[in-house]
């Protein structure tokens, strides 16, 4: 694979993405385990 990433790939992609379900709660948990000291659920 060459080093371009051209417009062309970042369509693609976008096109890729878009064609699946959107999970924005597996999305939240993925950056709350990147980074867990932004918010801390009280104990």
């Amino acid at each position: 694979m060459s080093g371009h990433f051209t417009d062309r790939d970042e369509r693609m992609w976008q096109r890729r993405a878009e064609e699946r379900p959107a999970r924005p709660l597996r999305l939240a948990a993925w950056l709350h385990r990147l980074r867990p000291t932004t918010r801390r659920p009280p104990t």
